[in-house]
């Protein structure tokens, strides 16, 4: 007997959660499928193989140019959960020494808190975990406090993945360059969101994924500068100058390199726009209305706010029944009931951290979109004013 298929979701009139993931942009798609119509792997030395590599090189320079390092630095990975797990191990066993110190931020994505937290109940490091203030930002004041003498690593991200909020990384990158210390970043969410360039800053250690800004699935980076050593998480082969062993995918890769030449600052101008509409909306429907991070500097892309008398987990699963898709927290966090640790670090309350959603734009929304989502957030909050 036939196995029954699996049921399709009903197809979705507004998808609104492109921080978990973005739609492929179908240039993208056009190019992953040309790539990968070429059996070859990047390894070998044939025609084809050496066809695959120039593409693997194309794209590593394209990531590169935007980050402003060489591309001899950038490793690629099947993600960014892989790319930090490899920078926050690959340095504390790569140099050599009895549990040395980490600091890192308590807004950490997991794929950063996780390895982190690992490797000090492992007896491999010291861990240090860094509070933030109301607004989700690491004070610089903080990261020069917590450093000791066997520091070795600070691991701040870029951009929150929940709120949004930006990093204050020039002033963190210049107190671990003062003192020492490789400063990690991951930036999966803001990479071509938000100025970055990591030589200036003084980054170490950097991650992102390709899905994040319409690109594929199952393909990041890490940005390892020149004379830190790492230990490979995946040996094998000597791929990618030894750090990471593996068949390279290159369509992928191919597909994550023009994902980052087709993201364009007009596309940051309009997505702008949706935000300030959607925002304006709010506050106008719902003066009392919480903005989580609106204290701080942004990310154009993502909206975490919170209606006061309206759980956010049953906000989300209506506007998923009326074919709004968005997320009640990060996308690795809403399928829990515990309230978003991010926001519970910023100093909300449980119940004001349960009554969050995220809203975030992609480079397919529109302003009907908007206009959609705000009409459907009214429409159930009345309903649920005038249930008896």
């Amino acid at each position: 007997m036939t196995a029954p298929s699996p049921s399709r979701p009903v197809a979705a009139r507004v998808y609104l959660d492109h921080a978990a993931s973005t739609s492929v942009d179908e240039a993208v798609a056009v190019r992953v499928a040309e790539v990968a119509a070429v059996t070859a792997n990047p390894a070998s030395v044939h025609s084809a193989g050496v066809w695959a590599t120039r593409e693997v090189e194309r794209a590593r320079g394209r990531i590169a140019d935007r980050l402003g390092v060489s591309p001899e630095e950038v490793t690629f990975t099947s993600g960014a959960t892989e790319a930090n797990n490899l920078a926050l191990k690959g340095v504390v066993w790569g140099l050599g020494r009895t549990r040395p110190h980490i600091l890192v931020s308590a807004v950490e994505h997991p794929s950063v808190l996780e390895p982190a937290r690992w490797l000090a109940e492992a007896g491999h490091a010291r861990l240090t975990v860094l509070p933030v203030d109301a607004e989700g930002r690491v004070r610089p004041g903080d990261v020069a406090g917590a450093i000791e003498a066997d520091t070795v690593l600070v691991s701040v991200q870029h951009v929150n993945n929940e709120t949004g909020v930006i990093q204050p990384l020039e002033a963190i990158g210049r107190v671990c360059r003062e003192r020492g210390v490789i400063l990690h970043v991951d930036a999966s969410q803001g990479f071509c969101k938000a100025p970055l360039d990591a030589a200036a800053l003084g980054i170490g250690l950097l991650t992102a994924s390709g899905h994040k800004l319409h690109g594929p699935k199952g393909v990041g980076i890490l940005y390892c500068r020149e004379g830190i050593s790492l230990i490979p998480l995946l040996h094998g082969g000597g791929h990618e100058r030894g750090l990471r062993g593996g068949t390279l995918n290159a369509p992928a890769i191919a597909g994550f390199g023009e994902a980052v030449r087709r993201y364009e600052a007009a596309d940051l101008d309009r997505i702008a726009g949706l935000q300030a509409r959607f925002e304006a909306g709010l506050r106008k429907h719902w003066p009392a209305l919480r903005i989580h991070g609106s204290g701080a500097e942004r990310v154009v892309n993502i909206s975490n706010f919170a209606i006061p008398g309206h759980a956010g987990k049953a906000t989300f699963l209506e506007l998923d029944r009326r074919g709004v898709l968005v997320s009640a927290s990060s996308a690795c966090h809403s399928t829990k009931t515990t309230p978003s640790p991010v926001l519970l670090a910023m100093g909300l309350s449980t119940h004001d951290a349960n009554e969050a959603v995220r809203v975030s734009f992609g480079r397919p929304t529109t302003e009907g979109d908007v206009d959609t989502l705000l009409s459907a957030l009214l429409n159930l909050t009345l309903e649920v004013a005038t249930c008896p």
